[in-house]
């Protein structure tokens, strides 16, 4: 009679977890339908807007915006994690004659599912709570090009940050961040009546950390390991709209993929007795969705 006590508290908790993983999941499925329907949205107000022209916008302005996408990161024969990501940027651009500088910050989060293997090997699967700052300042320039375009260079600095806090589970909690140089090209249509702009875009990750913040592991430090090499590349292709005299609606299809290889060693221990080898596998992120955005 005793087992059999027991059997409905586990079924219980059991049904509990799994409500709860099938909800966030649920979640994540609406947020991404749901953007889906705003992209193509957006998509068909850009198409059914009167012409474009190219405009300078009194050579300074602001650009807001909100956005969503998917992303997969994948470590090979190790942790994999995919969901969906909403947030916003903002940017500001100042112009001197041909030359600028712009001043950018996003900020993304959302509860990914993530698959990983415990202290035993045994595969675990967990929702992650994440976010993703970004801040990066550019300075470049703009040449007159051709008759049907426009080309823009710049590049600067970038700052990425990322945490990584996977629920129900009691592995590691991770900062992550990486300083890197952006290099972009821009090329912008003129004269259409859908106003276009292509952007593509190398990052050069010159420095970054990762630190493991072990959770409900008493006497565990916290390890922190430095990435050596990595790379970025981004594209994007920009449907612009003239909305009176001083406003531009964008819709912005884009796709981000970062490859970082593997990271230094250090010690993992316990109450200062060494435990293992720790670092950080190579791995890779692939992310795409949308931007609506308002320049002014």
């Amino acid at each position: 009679m005793g087992k059999l006590k027991l059997i409905p508290v586990k079924l219980s908790v059991l049904i509990r977890k799994d409500y709860w993983l099938g909800y966030r999941i649920r979640t994540q499925m609406l947020l991404i339908r749901s953007f889906l329907i705003l992209a193509v949205l957006g998509l068909f107000l850009t198409a059914r807007l009167q012409g474009h022209e190219i405009r300078n916008l009194n050579r300074q302005n602001w650009e807001i915006g909100l956005g969503a996408y998917h992303f997969t990161y994948r470590e090979p024969g190790g942790d994999s994690e995919t969901g969906c990501m909403t947030g916003g940027q903002a940017s500001y651009t100042g112009w001197k004659n041909n030359s600028f500088w712009k001043a950018e910050a996003t900020y993304y989060g959302g509860m990914p599912c993530t698959q990983m293997q415990d202290w035993n090997s045994n595969d675990i699967k967990a929702i992650n709570d994440d976010h993703i700052k970004e801040f990066r300042f550019l300075m470049g320039g703009e040449s007159s090009g051709d008759k049907r375009n426009l080309y823009r260079f710049s590049a600067g600095l970038g700052y990425r940050y990322w945490y990584k806090s996977p629920k129900d589970s009691l592995l590691f909690v991770k900062h992550v961040t990486y300083f890197y140089t952006p290099v972009v090209l821009e090329v912008i249509g003129k004269g259409d009546k859908l106003g276009r702009k292509f952007k593509i875009e190398g990052d050069w990750l010159w420095s970054g950390q990762v630190k493991s913040i072990p959770v409900s592991l008493a006497g565990y430090n916290q390890p922190v390991n430095r990435l050596k090499t990595g790379y970025g590349l981004r594209c994007s292709y920009d449907l612009t709209k003239n909305v009176g005299k001083k406003y531009e609606f964008v819709c912005q299809p884009a796709v981000e993929y970062w490859n970082i290889s593997r990271s230094n060693s250090s010690d993992l221990t316990s109450n200062g007795v060494r435990v293992m080898n720790f670092s950080q596998p190579q791995n890779y992120t692939l992310s795409f969705g949308f931007n609506f955005n308002w320049n002014f």
